[in-house]
């Protein structure tokens, strides 16, 4: 594996962080909004997006962890969320879109709109079909490309690598 770039530095993550929950609180005004991570390093996205969505005026309402959410995700939940709810699925990139996109359809079984996607890097070259996309960065990604997310909670620092094989 061979380092190309840094995408992100720790202080342009943050930057970029901040200005995704100011966009993400524009657009779901009113809305209860539960955020949904579903790999290890989106489990701690999802708390610092917590926080700043609360101080840009959203109402997250809860975040749903991975372990959690993999345990629903051949068998949702029977439940059904209130009209003004909203589902942010939280990942660190979206390099196919496979997962992803089988998330936001199983979410779609148990909440009233459709599903809105926060990732840090996305393949510019995939189309998900959800509510809303909202990305730090949106490049192109071949599949010889290998992006790293390294965050606080896990790695004890926060950035974005992009290499090659």
């Amino acid at each position: 594996m061979t380092y190309k770039k840094t995408l992100l530095n720790e202080k342009e993550l943050q930057v970029a962080l901040e200005k995704l929950a100011a966009e993400i609180a524009a657009k779901n005004g009113n809305a209860v909004m539960y955020l949904l991570s579903i790999n290890e390093r989106a489990d701690y996205i999802a708390k610092q997006m917590a926080a700043l969505l609360k101080a840009s005026g959203a109402k997250p309402m809860a975040t749903l962890n991975s372990k959690l959410l993999n345990l629903y995700k051949d068998n949702p939940p029977p439940i059904k969320l209130p009209d003004n709810t909203r589902a942010l699925i939280i990942t660190d990139v979206v390099h196919t879109g496979v997962s992803t996109q089988t998330i936001v359809d199983n979410v779609a079984h148990f909440i009233p709109h459709p599903a809105q996607v926060l990732t840090l890097v996305l393949n510019e070259n995939i189309k998900l079909k959800a509510d809303a996309i909202f990305a730090a960065l949106t490049i192109p990604l071949t599949n010889k490309d290998i992006i790293t997310v390294s965050v606080e909670g896990t790695d004890g620092k926060q950035g974005i690598e992009l290499y090659e094989v």
